[in-house]
């Protein structure tokens, strides 16, 4: 489950750096790299829908893995792996801010009425939290955007430090 999440996810991520490496357009009136800026609505939404769902099944699965490590240790799984379990506490981080960073912005477009507000089906969970996110100051929305964006970018470019120097290199090798 991991694997394809991630396989899913990095589409998201690579949107991500995309955006990171083109948003000092705006400041010529050039609209930074973002798929929805070039792709058809429908699609949009199945891959809005894709990462979403993905991100919050990573979430359960690495919280099932940990309190499994820490609470109900398998003999197997003895001694614990400082290593596994730094990757799973990261993999974790890494989609907590997702969902600090995702609702946030989708708050922002609804308040821009690029999405109307409510349940929004593409968007289950983040829609679910940018409710809750709206009970914020207009400041709280912009630190949590921020924070967001920059815990999920540094998390994830983290990896590619962190993980040639893990017994996990495998998982980019292999592919």
């Amino acid at each position: 489950f991991y694997f394809y999440g991630f396989l899913i996810l990095g589409i998201g991520h690579l949107e991500l750096v995309l955006f990171g490496l083109t948003s000092f357009l705006k400041t010529y009136n050039i609209s930074p790299f973002l798929y929805r800026n070039f792709l058809p609505v429908w699609l949009i939404k199945i891959f809005e829908l894709s990462q979403d769902f993905m991100a919050f099944f990573v979430v359960v699965v690495v919280g099932i893995a940990l309190f499994r490590r820490i609470f109900i240790p398998k003999k197997r799984l003895l001694p614990r792996s400082k290593d596994a379990e730094t990757i799973l506490w990261l993999i974790g981080a890494l989609y907590v801010s997702f969902f600090m960073y995702i609702p946030s912005e989708t708050l922002e477009r609804i308040v821009n009425g690029e999405l109307s507000a409510g349940f929004l089906w593409y968007l289950p969970v983040s829609s679910y939290l940018a409710s809750m996110y709206a009970q914020l100051s207009p400041l709280g929305v912009i630190v949590m955007h921020q924070t967001g964006f920059w815990l999920h970018l540094s998390i994830f470019l983290g990896f590619a430090v962190y993980i040639p120097r893990s017994k996990h290199l495998h998982l980019i090798a292999a592919g």
